[in-house]
């Protein structure tokens, strides 16, 4: 209601889709799906000498209005969709599985604890026996080490990393 009648001095604007209004029912006028027709109806309270001139500029700028209109129209949609999707892949997203994470563990050991073991513990160890280090590991972790190796000069150290699995 507010849009069809807000100004009662206003003309009435009315539009038909396909087919042309009965002024242009006579004459060749396009026909057809991406076809429409706007019609200002004007009285005489139109055209009188003291309106005329604003009627006529607000008919010349109708069509610049109505583009602008479909564009502001068009670019709000535009807006929500991209809104939408955009909380869906939020909602995907946190429905996606996340893969497993596995816990590293880092083992830390002085160099004093290098020396001789008394008793032998069970463990799934990378190194040799006379380097008398043993690491207790899970099942395929990945573990940077630097290795204490007793040599004749003393400990010489060596970076390596070990793997079980």
């Amino acid at each position: 209601k507010e849009g069809r009648r807000a100004s009662h001095t206003a003309p009435q604007v009315l539009f038909s889709h396909r087919e042309p209004p009965l002024e242009l029912k006579d004459t060749d006028a396009a026909v057809g799906d991406n076809i429409g027709y706007i019609t200002f109806v004007l009285f005489p309270r139109h055209t009188n000498a003291s309106a005329r001139d604003n009627t006529i500029n607000l008919i010349h700028t109708f069509r610049d209005y109505l583009h602008y209109h479909i564009k502001c129209s068009k670019a709000y949609i535009h807006t929500r969709m991209r809104a939408k999707t955009s909380d869906f892949l939020k909602v995907l997203n946190r429905a996606r599985p996340d893969a497993e994470k596995k816990e590293m563990k880092t083992i830390t050991f002085s160099l004093a604890e290098l020396g001789p073991r008394k008793e032998k513990q069970e463990t799934n160890s990378c190194i040799h026996p006379e380097n008398q280090i043993m690491l207790l590991m899970g099942e395929d972790v990945f573990i940077p080490l630097i290795l204490g190796i007793r040599g004749g000069s003393g400990w010489q150290l060596k970076a390596g990393t070990l793997a079980t699995g």
